[in-house]
């Protein structure tokens, strides 16, 4: 088995300022093969309080294939509106 994941500190440092800069994190089948996660931060409403996460996990498989940008658009849409909860969605 062939295991993807990060496997020291210098390159998990550089994967986490890739995904600071884009916005967004992924696992690309590091944690299971086949699987693709994409997970993004959700702001706190105020100060004090805990940043929070929300994330997917897409199952690769032969058959119709989930735009991945499609994907990220949503969830930033969702984590928008979960931290400033008066927004309206489009």
């Amino acid at each position: 088995m062939i295991f993807r994941s990060t496997a020291d500190l210098p390159h998990l440092v550089k994967k986490l300022a890739v995904a600071r800069k884009r916005g967004y994190a992924i696992d690309d089948g590091e944690v299971h093969p086949g699987v693709y996660g994409i997970a993004m931060t959700i702001p706190p409403r105020a100060p004090g309080e805990s940043t929070l996460a929300i994330g997917v996990s897409l199952v690769e498989s032969g058959g119709e294939t989930v735009s991945r940008d499609a994907v990220i658009a949503e969830l930033r849409e969702i984590a928008d509106q979960l931290a400033n909860p008066t927004m309206t969605g489009a």
